[in-house]
């Protein structure tokens, strides 16, 4: 027998009743392996699943040889680690206020260089500011107060709150 991994693997899984730990061993490595391609696609969770599965079916060798029964055990672990993770990570997801330039829609601003129609200017939200364009393609002039519909692009795109203006907040 030659010392090393390949003599401690044949001394543990050929020795007598030692063949029972093979399945064991086998379902461990495929799930050492679905967490290696999980870390290699963050965000996933897909391969995840896998890992729990085959976990699942490594304990399930320990209790029957059966490969059906282990084959079973990673089916069924699989897919319950799958609704869990699932159900996990949409409520992680969505977490009720919106961020980056979802959160201008609504928001209101000034227009600091005047809108013309099929043309951007500039409009100051939050202390900063952005190019804009007018939702109807209308004249909108310089301290215009405007409202965000929503982002496209670069562009904020906006409509005039009222025909009054103000000179504040610039």
């Amino acid at each position: 027998m030659k010392p090393g991994i390949m003599g401690a693997t044949y001394w543990l899984f050929f020795q007598e009743g030692g063949y029972e730990m093979l399945g064991v061993f086998i379902w461990v490595v495929l799930a050492a392996l679905f967490l290696l391609f999980e870390l290699s696609s963050p965000g996933l969770f897909f391969f995840l699943s896998f890992c729990f599965g085959a976990l699942a079916a490594a304990a399930a060798a320990l209790i029957s040889p059966e490969l059906l029964v282990q084959g079973a055990t990673f089916v069924a672990g699989t897919a319950i680690s799958f609704v869990i993770l699932k159900r996990w990570v949409e409520r992680e997801q969505h977490h009720g206020y919106r961020t980056n330039v979802d959160a201008l829609q609504g928001r209101r601003g000034v227009v600091i260089e005047a809108i013309a129609p099929n043309q951007a200017g500039s409009v100051k939200l939050g202390g900063e500011l952005w190019s804009a364009l007018s939702a109807h393609n209308e004249h909108i002039s310089a301290d215009t107060q405007v409202e965000v519909l929503r982002v496209r692009g670069v562009h904020l795109i906006v409509v005039p709150l009222n025909e009054s203006s103000f000179s504040s907040s610039r």
